[in-house]
């Protein structure tokens, strides 16, 4: 993959509001990649790959479609129709979507460089273990106004650490978090268990 030679993302500073600078952010991070590979299995990686790693909580190990569909126990074509209904509804990573578009020539919806990449099989989730909602979580992380990639990436993270089953308390300030949290849930597979803005209790899945 080539870097463009005139990346056209604004510049980053002290004028822009929150969701400005998030997208300032992620396409200067788009413009600046070179030749990446997938994490896993070292498959090179497109534009709207990246945006997708983002997405999921993989912004410092970017994944292909099928690593990141596979890790989340969906097939690829249901794991791109959530994903890219999620996108869709961030200005940061709609933004980033657009321009991978735009770079590689392919159409918004449905671009080709990854939606026929990998034979569409249904897999089928391990059941998450019952748990009581009401009780103490096992762990509680208080992200303060964190929004965008770096949520997502330390919530990945955060739940990585604890056993399945077992409940994060996470704490958002962020505007968008009750919105964001439920369908950040919904695409990787994590339960949320309640949602009382700012505070999200998210049960962390098999696997």
């Amino acid at each position: 993959m080539m870097k463009p030679d005139q990346p056209p993302f604004p510049a980053i500073d002290d004028d822009l509001d929150a969701e400005e600078q998030r997208t300032a952010e992620i396409l200067k991070e788009l413009a600046q990649l070179s030749n990446p590979t997938c994490f896993r299995c070292s498959q090179s990686l497109c534009f709207h790959e990246y945006v997708l790693s983002v997405v999921t909580g993989f912004k410092t190990t970017p994944h292909c479609t099928a690593c990141l569909a596979s890790g989340l126990g969906r097939s690829p074509a249901d794991f791109l129709r959530d994903a890219y209904n999620y996108i869709r509804r961030q200005t940061c990573y709609r933004s980033g979507w657009h321009w991978a578009s735009q770079q590689e020539n392919q159409p918004i919806e449905q671009p080709a460089c990854i939606w026929p990449a990998t034979p569409s099989q249904p897999q089928t989730r391990m059941a998450t273990p019952a748990i009581d909602t009401l009780a103490d979580p096992n762990d509680t992380w208080d992200a303060g106004d964190m929004a965008c990639g770096e949520l997502v990436l330390k919530l990945r993270l955060r739940l990585k650490s604890l056993q399945p089953g077992q409940v994060l308390l996470l704490i958002a300030q962020d505007p968008g978090a009750p919105a964001d949290i439920p369908a950040w849930c919904t695409l990787t597979g994590h339960s949320l268990l309640s949602a009382e803005p700012p505070e999200y209790r998210i049960q962390r899945k098999n696997g």
